[in-house]
């Protein structure tokens, strides 16, 4: 469904399907529309390969960067826990070793 066409029902008739496509396609770049431009320079096949590998893409990024960063998290909070036990608090420091005992064993296995 396109949307309604700036040009009048005159204009219309004696433009041809190129010059109309133009003159559509600056309608849509002047609204921000940018998805329009797409469907109408390439084909259905195009626009849903190019969403399919972008999609990909955003899914390898999001499950790459989440793993570096809780693996950056857990790292610092390992030190932080090694750093609290050094400093002998009277009941962090026995579940602190616990924990940090337990971490020990699970990255063991």
């Amino acid at each position: 469904m396109l949307p309604a066409d700036p040009l009048k029902e005159s204009e219309l008739a004696s433009l041809d399907e190129k010059k109309l496509l133009e003159a559509f396609a600056q309608k849509i770049a002047k609204e921000g529309q940018i998805a329009g431009l797409v469907l109408i320079s390439c084909s259905k096949w195009q626009v849903f390969v190019r969403n399919f590998f972008t999609g990909m893409a955003r899914g390898l990024g999001f499950a790459l960067g989440s793993t570096l960063v809780l693996g950056i998290f857990l790292a610092c909070l390992y030190q932080l826990c090694e750093a609290l036990i050094l400093i002998k608090l009277p009941f962090v420091t026995e579940w602190l070793e616990k924990f940090l005992l337990m971490l020990k064993s699970s990255s063991a296995s």
